[in-house]
């Protein structure tokens, strides 16, 4: 039996002029039902957390989101000086 590894790399891209002292992390991920999308989508809004980085890779699939008409990363960062909440908004399984 043979497997096969991908190597690649993973970049954190965050804008400028961001600073974290002990942030807390908050994670929300595409599930059964999009629970944790709309959570995240909820505190995002309703908290007004402004984006704060993305998330990408060579290694993750050609996907962008669009919002409000505007072209978005599906793994986005928002946030303030005492919370981060990385946020995927990707609803499609790659298999």
């Amino acid at each position: 039996m043979t497997s096969t590894v991908m190597r690649g790399e993973v970049r954190i891209v965050e804008k400028e002029g961001v600073k974290h002292k002990n942030p807390i992390v908050i994670e929300g991920l595409p599930d059964v039902g999009l629970v944790g999308t709309i959570a995240a989508s909820y505190i995002v809004e309703r908290m007004g957390y402004k984006e704060i980085g993305h998330i990408e890779s060579d290694l993750f699939p050609p996907v962008m989101v669009v919002h409000e008409g505007k072209s978005k990363n599906p793994l986005r960062i928002y946030g303030d000086e005492g919370l981060v909440q990385r946020f995927q908004n990707n609803t499609a399984t790659f298999i």
